[in-house]
């Protein structure tokens, strides 16, 4: 009954469409007698039909979870799928985004800071500044997931600002936590001096830096002190052109004067229901969509640049995930020396309770760092993070962040598409990057219908 059932469990063909994949069933009843190596009727073992599925994905979790009864067997020979050379989409993009920025199609200015709506000055009054682009504005933040059991995203924000009706410099301070108003106090000076010299000791008893290493490449963020949010002092205006979606173009292509070149892959070639799936998954406004709705992205564009961040943020999570997986066998070493009551079992406690303490304060640390590069929604949450306390919450965080990156990446292949357009069609250079290889299902395909009714009801 048992060796049936685990057949049944990985019958390559229980439908004409489709295939059991029910790992959890499989390994109930693997770890309730059922025999790997028994044979049905027509001679073949539960592993045979595991190597028979196309997936491989039960035979996989067979040698996962169960190395020591899976036969040696040596895998036969399958057919390859050929796929297309992949363009090389990252520099593609590079030299389109490139090619934008020269011909003015993307376009950069200046950003000055504006006076707080909080600063008590005239209307006649600037942010002061030492020079071009060197305002006297700073934005610094701080993150103690240590606070209690809920940890404390805080800021606080200076400005020197010049009320020029009055001749006067007010130093502006405002602190508080993230996503709420917070407090704000105004100090006036007739010096200039004065003021300036006060608004660099405030900035660097906040943050352990001085104001003249504030840039990215020298500031260094201090233990338990802020750290300095990095503005991006120019605003980016991007045409219309740049990101609009190829299906516009197909739709519009006569009025804007767009011609794509014929598709020359064989898959494409009098396929119009893979050129129209391929056109609506190279909308960036679906991109946009994924990532806000998936990721928790709230940006209005995909930021490209802050793709490093990303895989920086991603390796500080895999690190804190390897610390509260030590500390968990370490919860388990705990609870078996509370048992022992002698004066070697308390000696034992003590030490391990130093390492539990010790760890808790690497992961909190980390998770700290962690947070200052990847901020969680304060704005529009207004409460504050939590520390990681299990490797289940890493995992959530580190799919999110995958899926991010794998977005941004998507949209790299768009831009690319859009370099190689004169001598390419745009959908096939998508479909190259992809590496896939599709085929429509025939209108009578029982999976088609029922893939039809599962969307369509």
């Amino acid at each position: 009954m048992i060796e049936t059932l685990l057949k049944r469990g990985v019958d390559p063909n229980p439908l004409d469409y489709g295939s059991y994949e029910n790992t959890r069933l499989l390994a109930m009843l693997v770890r309730a007698g059922g025999d790997l190596r028994a044979k049905d009727n027509s001679g073949k073992t539960p592993v045979d039909y595991a190597r028979a599925q196309r997936s491989q994905f039960v035979l996989r979790f067979l040698e996962r979870t169960f190395p020591g009864l899976m036969m040696v067997q040596p895998e036969s020979p399958e057919v390859s799928t050929v796929f297309a050379a992949t363009p090389k989409y990252s520099d593609d993009a590079t030299a389109y985004l490139a090619k934008c920025e020269s011909s003015g199609k993307i376009s950069r200015s200046r950003v000055v800071p504006k006076v707080n709506a909080s600063c008590d000055v005239g209307k006649v009054s600037s942010v002061h500044s030492e020079g071009e682009g060197a305002e006297l504005d700073a934005l610094l933040t701080k993150v103690d997931v240590k606070n209690g059991r809920f940890g404390l995203n805080v800021f606080y924000r200076l400005q020197l600002v010049r009320d020029e009706l009055q001749d006067i410099f007010v130093l502006f301070t405002n602190w508080g936590r993230i996503g709420e108003t917070g407090k704000f106090q105004n100090t006036p000076f007739r010096d200039e001096e004065e003021a300036v010299n006060e608004f660099k000791k405030i900035f660097r008893s906040k943050t352990g830096n001085t104001w003249e290493s504030r840039a990215p490449d020298e500031f260094v963020k201090k233990p338990k002190k802020y750290n300095l949010v990095q503005r991006v002092n120019y605003a980016t205006k991007v045409d219309e052109e740049v990101t609009r979606s190829f299906r516009e173009d197909m739709e519009d292509g006569a009025t804007r004067g767009v011609v794509f070149p014929d598709q020359r892959d064989s898959d494409l070639i009098g396929a119009p229901s893979i050129m129209a799936m391929l056109a609506a998954i190279t909308d960036v406004r679906n991109l946009q969509l994924a990532a806000q709705t998936s990721c928790g992205f709230a940006g209005g564009d995909l930021p490209l640049a802050k793709q490093d961040e990303l895989r920086a943020a991603l390796e500080k999570l895999h690190d804190i995930r390897v610390l509260l997986e030590e500390k968990e066998e370490l919860v388990k070493e705990i609870g078996t020396a509370s048992g022992d009551l002698t004066d070697e079992g308390a000696t034992r406690r003590a030490l391990l309770a130093t390492r539990h303490e010790a760890l808790t304060e690497k992961v909190s640390e980390r998770s700290s760092r962690y947070y200052e590069i990847m901020p969680c929604a304060e704005d529009a949450l207004a409460s504050s993070i939590r520390a990681f306390d299990q490797v289940s919450d890493v995992d959530v965080e580190i799919t999110r962040l995958k899926l991010l990156i794998d977005i941004m990446e998507t949209y790299k292949m768009l831009l690319g598409a859009k370099w190689a357009l004169p001598t390419q069609n745009p959908l096939e250079y998508c479909y190259h990057a992809l590496q896939v290889r599709l085929a429509p299902l025939p209108p009578a395909d029982a999976e088609r219908q029922l893939i039809h009714r599962y969307f369509f009801g």
